[in-house]
């Protein structure tokens, strides 16, 4: 990869007069706010076996839900970039937390009015909203709060926001089986409330500072290069495919392969928890080789081959799926699922950010935003799809998504040495004053005379 990493050695001089204590606050802080926005998002996939017996909702309107909250993720991450260059990072996830947490305000109200398809949708529209809206200060507040390069910070943060699927299916999960689905939702509106006050009284964003200044003249939000398009659709792809996946698992194995509603949640929560496991396995590798620095272009390697060969194993994963028998081998292919996503949206954020010279924050918003169209896409083609035909056959046409991802990361690195020519060169340092040579002690020895025969 090409750029330089984001964190530098001088985000640390921003918070030199900080204690320990309160570095390590911020940065749980900033976690849990990641944390927040996956058990948001998770909110809906968890609790959808409660909509379907309690709501009656049919499998092209579970998947219909699904779009709204793609739309608002879509106008939250640009609205997110936008003003991430008038507020600070901090203010900006203050904001999204507060909106995620009306969203399960709105998912709570469920229990207690009559059941509208409107009120689900307002619910999947502010999570969105929220969800986009994080994406910038969740992708660029990492590498300094955290002090860490830009891959591995990326890693870290994702690896947090997954969490929250791996904890919301099991959570809901016990929750759904004692018939207090609605505590799911209580607890994450009070988590979200608590962290968008933290969010501006610990002053996060103050820590960026460093990074926001641009090394290099910022594009605006409508200009998109050739890599970062082909990045955009590269995450639209992957997020339909990880949609069919983590949103349609728990259905797939209750009413196609007849497993227990609970075991079904389990292994929705072994999905996530391997991608949170992939990523946190990467994020340590790449640290690793980023410590020492004869490791530099291995660390570049080893990402850009991981961010290949992630997708061959998500195709393989797609035809291996319709094998599931039972619970034990739906966990074990679904933990195959899980490791084939870990780390492939973190390393594509990280590899459009360096090929756009570090301007994360403007990178994520549009990634995100088409993170979450294809989430939308996915899950609602998957329900049409799943009309028409079997859940074995649906799950053998996701492949075209992975094999597309693939064709097109072979093209954003044939396209990227290009790009990298028509960027603004990186301005240099003033040069020192020049020094007067020092004279060589050549020029003081004394010429030796070599004398002939006849001086003698």
């Amino acid at each position: 990869m090409v750029g330089e990493p984001l964190y530098h050695p001088a985000h640390d001089c921003s918070t030199a007069s900080e204690t320990r204590r309160m570095i390590r606050f911020k940065q749980a802080a900033l976690l849990a706010a990641g944390l927040h926005q996956g058990l948001v998002v998770a909110s809906f996939a968890a609790c959808a076996p409660s909509f379907r017996s309690l709501f009656g909702v049919s499998d092209e309107a579970y998947g219909g839900l699904f779009l709204p909250q793609a739309v608002a993720t879509v106008l939250g991450s640009l609205l997110g970039g936008w003003l991430s260059r008038r507020w600070t990072l901090g203010r900006v996830l203050a904001a999204a937390s507060g909106i995620s947490a009306a969203s399960q305000i709105a998912l709570l109200m469920l229990e207690y009015v009559p059941y509208s398809s409107a009120m689900l949708a307002v619910a999947g529209g502010l999570a969105g909203l929220g969800f986009g809206l994080s994406a910038a200060p969740l992708n660029a507040l990492p590498a300094p709060v955290l002090r860490a390069r830009s891959e591995t910070a990326i890693l870290i943060m994702h690896a947090s926001i997954a969490s929250g699927g791996i904890t919301g299916p099991l959570a809901a999960g016990t929750l759904v089986t004692a018939s207090s689905w609605t505590l799911y939702p209580a607890a994450t509106t009070t988590m979200g409330a608590l962290l968008a006050v933290l969010s501006v009284a610990l002053r996060l964003g103050a820590m960026a500072e460093p990074a926001s200044q641009p090394r290099f003249e910022k594009r605006p939000l409508n200009r998109v290069s050739l890599p970062l398009a082909l990045c955009s659709m590269v995450a639209f792809l992957y997020a339909a495919s990880e949609a069919s996946l983590s949103n349609w698992a728990a259905i797939y194995l209750t009413e196609a392969r007849e497993v227990e509603r609970g075991a079904a949640l389990s292994t929705v929560s072994v999905f996530w928890c391997a991608l949170v496991g992939g990523r946190i396995v990467a994020a340590t590798g790449l640290r690793r080789l980023a410590s020492e620095r004869r490791f530099v272009s291995e660390r570049r390697f080893v990402s850009e081959r991981l961010w290949l060969a992630l997708p061959l194993a998500l195709a393989l994963a797609f035809l291996t799926l319709p094998a599931v028998v039972g619970a034990k081998s739906g966990m074990l292919l679904f933990l195959f699922a899980g490791l084939a996503c870990s780390a492939f949206f973190p390393l594509t954020v990280a590899m459009a950010s360096d090929y756009e010279h570090g301007d994360v924050a403007r990178v994520s918003s549009i990634l995100t935003a088409m993170l979450m169209l294809g989430i939308g896409f996915g899950s609602y083609a998957f329900g049409v799809l799943r009309n028409a035909t079997s859940f074995d056959a649906t799950y053998g046409a996701c492949a075209l998504y992975p094999v597309m991802m693939f064709a097109l990361c072979m093209w954003v690195r044939a396209s990227a040495e290009k790009h990298q020519s028509t960027l603004p060169e990186k301005p240099s340092l003033p040069e020192k004053p020049s020094l007067p040579a020092k004279p060589s002690l050549a020029a003081f020895d004394t010429p030796t005379i070599r004398k002939s025969s006849s001086d003698y």
